[in-house]
């Protein structure tokens, strides 16, 4: 099942949607998202994510809480991070399921390597990317397939290909992080934002759910209340009969020292064939 465009603009709906100037546009499916699951995630929730709901905070205080995790990563100038992502959708009588872990080395401005392994139901790893953002082009490479293609940097993102890079590596990838959002501005946009606590597996953490049904939209935030930084991103939606429900969950997070140039280059190897695109699962 290939994702439809609007599909794929869903994993980029989170930062338009928290923009204080895109957060009015409404999408052309304005039916309510479907709720969250227990701790993020529509359906029934798996081992990992059962949890157990706490005390309410105010939206003015989960909006400050989410606003300084992403102050946080925006003065990194380098990070390095890995993640999880899980995309369940459904249309029409037709559902799939895609899984992927992503290690994403970030150098602003838009410089990036990204290692990506597709993973089976089980969790077994599948096949292997290599993604590389030189700062002009992005470089992906199929190692298995011995191939590898050559995009515009201003294509990857405006086409949405850096979906592949996951919802918030893909806003790292192209420092666009939705820093400063007014609780205000969301409020008279129709869009509910709502704080609290939930322990996940013995674990509490700050809980930030975004609601916009106008979109079609909901964002659920699960933050680290020692450290401020962002664990995990649920989204669950309906957009032109697809229903969707994705989580990403940030195994690890941390500042890079310093890099070496050649990390953000790619040369490719003997035998191996340029192509004009490669997809990366659905993206």
């Amino acid at each position: 099942m290939r994702l439809t465009p609007s599909l794929r603009l869903v994993a980029f709906l989170a930062a338009s949607l928290l923009s204080p100037n895109t957060a009015r546009t409404q999408t052309p499916d304005q039916s309510s998202a479907p709720p969250l699951g227990p701790a993020g995630g529509s359906g029934p929730a798996s081992s990992e994510s059962r949890g157990s709901p706490g005390a309410a905070t105010s939206g003015k205080a989960a909006m400050a809480l989410l606003n300084n995790a992403i102050a946080a990563i925006e003065r990194a100038k380098a990070l390095n991070s890995t993640s999880e992502m899980q995309i369940m959708a459904s249309t029409q009588g037709t559902a799939f399921v895609f899984k992927e872990r992503l290690h994403l080395v970030t150098l602003r401005p838009q410089r990036f390597h990204s290692d990506i392994t597709v993973l089976s139901g089980d969790g077994t790893p599948g096949t292997r990317y290599t993604v590389i953002c030189d700062g002009d082009n992005v470089w992906t490479y199929q190692p298995g397939a011995r191939r590898y293609a050559v995009t515009p940097c201003l294509d990857f993102f405006d086409n949405n290909l850096s979906a592949s890079l996951g919802v918030f590596g893909g806003m790292l990838a192209e420092g666009d992080l939705p820093g400063g959002l007014n609780l205000k501005t969301l409020t008279r946009s129709g869009v509910r934002v709502q704080g609290g606590t939930r322990i996940v597996d013995g674990v509490e953490y700050s809980v930030v759910t975004i609601s916009a049904p106008k979109q079609g939209l909901s964002l659920r935030f699960l933050l680290d209340p020692q450290t401020a930084t962002i664990r995990r991103l649920d989204m669950a939606g309906r957009q032109q009969q697809v229903t969707f429900a994705i989580t990403e969950r940030m195994l690890q997070q941390s500042p890079s020292p310093a890099l070496p140039a050649s990390l953000f280059r790619f040369a490719p190897p003997p035998g191996v064939r340029r192509v004009e695109k490669i997809s990366i699962g659905p993206f």
